[in-house]
């Protein structure tokens, strides 16, 4: 898998894990009900594997996030600026 189509991943999960944040009104519910609600949806890594928790915080941390709670921390900031753009 070529780099731009890692990153297309990357962004499509990181913002739906954005959305799961904002519909628990910025509570970071535990990576484990993260990462199961991401298999169950269908999202894989970019080597088409299952989510798991470690897997999850690497990517945040690769594209600048410090895993769900930097993530949160972001979207905190975005809502007070009203805006959030993921990578």
């Amino acid at each position: 898998m070529h780099r731009c189509e890692q990153s297309k991943i990357n962004k499509l999960v990181i913002n739906r894990v954005a959305v799961l944040l904002q519909e628990k009104d910025l509570l970071v519910p535990p990576c484990r009900a993260v990462v199961s609600v991401l298999n169950v949806e269908g999202y894989r890594t970019s080597r088409n594997n299952e989510w798991t928790s470690r897997r999850l915080f690497r990517m945040l941390q690769r594209n600048g996030f410090g895993g769900l709670w930097g993530l949160r921390k972001q979207l905190k900031q975005s809502r007070n600026y009203g805006i959030f753009t993921a990578i």
